[in-house]
């Protein structure tokens, strides 16, 4: 079937759109001079409710629009770094971003719940998803973590306000021999694939998310442990006593391991919320600030610094020094 296209203007964008059969419009390519995009959710009435096959890949079947507007590129392969979908996006095409290779971020809404083969192919850098919605509202993120085996932070954002955050840590697809056939069978190592599985009907399963963090202990490293254990502690929708208890004594037992995370990541929030939780003591404090320090992050070394005072003048004097007795 064939669909009027068409270019249009917004803002800082030229897009190239087409009807779809949905009753919006489709988005084929993007132009302008920014890697950063935000794709509006109406043009002309119409949503947005599509991003096409190969809409940002650098690839040679591109549809690429029959004019290009002076003055702009391509938004596309290499040079995009982070785009953000309307919430009117129901369906993410095929190869959608294939070798968007410094594509960080991807922000999507609720509504997203089709994605198309092997949309993120080549997307080497992409770590981060970050959904318009609720923990407890049902989204396509299962479909869309099904085609990322790597590590993959999730924030989910009402406003401009973080609301829930989840960690999946990356996992590895491998196939054994087991006959002289050459008979193979598919193994899977890393807890990254049980904690995808997590989800009914859309719908993000908390408690079954929380229930894979004793056998990752077993598996994972200290560090992806802490990156699971402190995403849920930092926001703890329908988090039950035993998991939390769990997820406060490993967080205890590696201050320094979650020290350097949320330095790395220049959780400042974070590192006031563990800090007055008693997660982090005075001795992790030291080691963050020791760490924030070392990399020259000037806004974190300075909280720090005086979350380690507010530590001090909470603490009974009685307990702040020891003496010999003479």
């Amino acid at each position: 079937m064939d669909f009027k296209r068409w270019m249009v203007h917004r803002t800082q964008l030229y897009l190239y759109i087409e009807e779809a059969e949905s009753g919006g419009v489709r988005l084929l390519r993007c132009y302008g001079d920014s890697p950063a995009i935000a794709v509006p959710g109406e043009i002309n009435g119409y949503p947005v409710t599509e991003i096409g096959n190969y809409c940002f890949a650098d690839s040679a079947r591109v549809r690429e629009a029959p004019e290009r507007p002076d003055g702009t590129r391509s938004l596309s392969g290499e040079y995009l770094q982070q785009v953000e979908l309307p919430d009117t996006v129901k369906k993410l095409g095929n190869l959608a971003f294939y070798n968007c290779k410094n594509l960080q971020e991807l922000c999507f809404g609720i509504n997203l719940t089709e994605v198309g083969s092997d949309a993120f192919m080549n997307c080497r850098l992409l770590h981060r998803f970050r959904i318009t919605g609720n923990m407890r509202q049902e989204t396509g993120l299962k479909q869309l973590l099904a085609q990322r085996m790597c590590s993959m932070d999730v924030f989910f954002v009402e406003g401009q306000r973080i609301v829930g955050r989840l960690f999946y840590p990356e996992y590895e697809e491998y196939h054994d021999e087991i006959g002289p056939a050459h008979i193979f069978a598919m193994s899977i190592r890393g807890e990254g694939f049980r904690a995808r599985q997590c989800f009914r009907e859309g719908l993000v399963s908390l408690r079954n998310y929380d229930e894979i963090f004793e056998q990752a202990c077993a598996e994972e490293s200290a560090e992806t442990l802490c990156r699971l254990a402190g995403s849920r502690l930092a926001y703890p929708v329908d988090l039950e006593e035993i998991p939390e208890q769990r997820y406060r004594e490993y967080l205890q037992e590696h201050q320094e391991v979650l020290a350097a995370v949320l330095v790395e990541e220049q959780e400042i929030e974070t590192l006031r919320q563990f800090a007055a939780g008693n997660i982090l003591s005075g001795e992790g404090l030291q080691m963050a600030a020791s760490m924030s320090s070392r990399k020259e992050w000037v806004q974190g070394t300075a909280e720090i610094l005086k979350l380690q005072r507010q530590k001090l003048q909470e603490t009974p004097k009685t307990e702040r020094y020891t003496f010999e007795e003479w």
